[in-house]
């Protein structure tokens, strides 16, 4: 076996035993700019909810959690379908936290504190709205298995309101599903949730 030969085996075992690892950095690195560019995504949701959250108050003409999940869905892009679960809820002014009882194991929700989305609420919201309209225009607001939990008439958008303190603040928590593009990883979820203190109004 001559030299030529020899070297050439040699690579052949050097790159079999390096191999793995290469393709395990490469779509490690595919895998991470994915998940950055979905978490980016979905911090754009939840803020998007959340500011026009912020911006409606307490309206109910259209409904104000219909045109907060209009908002997530038209930011959620690609998205949509790997969303598990929207919660828009009564927020504290000092802490980002989700209310006692909030979560997406609880579809129902808990009483004025927050209401809870379901996936396929979030994909059919705009039927589900035109529906409800149809039947009643004026009674979409405050219903049972939508927003009666924490119903947007009740939301406070008073300067002098709770006790003087102000509005309320309100929250958009969103859960996805992150599944690998490369089949090397497990899936995960990521979840993001945005804050702000309903615009002020003069009582």
């Amino acid at each position: 076996m001559g030299r030529d030969s020899r070297e050439s085996g040699t690579a052949l075992v050097e790159f079999a035993l390096v191999a793995p690892l290469l393709f395990l950095v490469l779509f490690g690195i595919i895998e991470f700019g994915l998940v950055f560019k979905d978490s980016l995504t979905l911090t754009n949701m939840t803020r998007a909810g959340s500011r026009i959250g912020a911006e409606v108050g307490n309206t109910t003409d259209p409904d104000a959690d219909y045109q907060i999940l209009s908002a997530i869905q038209a930011a959620s892009g690609p998205l949509t379908n790997q969303v598990q679960g929207v919660i828009i809820f009564k927020a504290s002014p000092t802490s980002s936290a989700l209310p006692a009882g909030c979560s997406l194991a609880s579809p129902d929700g808990v009483t004025g504190e927050c209401n809870v989305y379901t996936p396929s609420q979030l994909q059919d919201v705009y039927p589900t709205w035109q529906q409800q309209q149809a039947q009643d225009p004026t009674s979409f607001e405050c219903q049972a298995n939508w927003d009666s939990q924490w119903c947007p008439s009740t939301r406070v958008v008073s300067q002098t309101g709770n006790d003087g303190s102000g509005p309320d603040y309100l929250g958009v928590y969103i859960s996805i599903r992150e599944t690998s593009v490369t089949g090397w990883f497990h899936a995960m979820t990521l979840d993001d949730v945005s804050v702000m203190r309903l615009e002020p109004q003069t009582p």
